[in-house]
């Protein structure tokens, strides 16, 4: 068993590799962090860097998850052994999802998902909705049609409105 969440420095080599040193540093959870602060593996270094530091860390984390023995097993999530698969789904939808809140929340258009991708989101979301909404960090689900693509169906799951833009 092993850690996906939580302080770095516990984590297995390669997970600890695609969070990045910085992140040892972090608390579990930072409440005086705020999405337009600059990621901790990104203070210090110069703005015109960060492109390529973020797409390293993506392809670091990708990279981790890639491999089969990353969704194999039990591993400790927020407390609580999970199953590493269901930890894996719920990530995907967090990263997914919140990739759509700062596109949409800084008036950027989104990037397209793709059908498979929207769907494993879909997963994700479904699986913690009904426990986000209970604990407040999910509003209303939002109504879309049963045709709406999978990512549409899984933004409004989630209490978010597919079509909202800030502009």
């Amino acid at each position: 068993m092993h850690r996906v969440h939580g302080r770095a420095g516990r984590e297995p080599p390669r997970v600890r590799a695609a969070a990045g040193p910085a992140a040892a540093d972090r608390q579990e959870w930072d409440p005086g962090w705020a999405g337009t602060d600059v990621a901790p593996y990104l203070v210090g270094q110069p703005p015109q860097a960060w492109a390529g530091l973020v797409a390293a860390q993506a392809e670091a984390t990708a990279a981790a998850w890639a491999d089969p023995r990353a969704w194999e097993g039990s591993t400790v999530f927020g407390g609580a052994e999970m199953p590493a698969a269901d930890v894996g789904s719920m990530m995907t939808a967090e990263f997914a999802v919140h990739a759509w809140d700062v596109a949409v929340g800084s008036g950027q258009r989104p990037p397209a998902v793709p059908g498979p991708l929207g769907e494993r989101v879909l997963e994700g979301v479904l699986a913690i909705a009904p426990m986000g909404r209970e604990g407040g960090w999910f509003a209303p689900e939002v109504p879309v049609g049963t045709d709406a693509p999978a990512f549409d169906r899984a933004l409004a799951a989630s209490g978010r409105n597919p079509a909202w833009t800030c502009v």
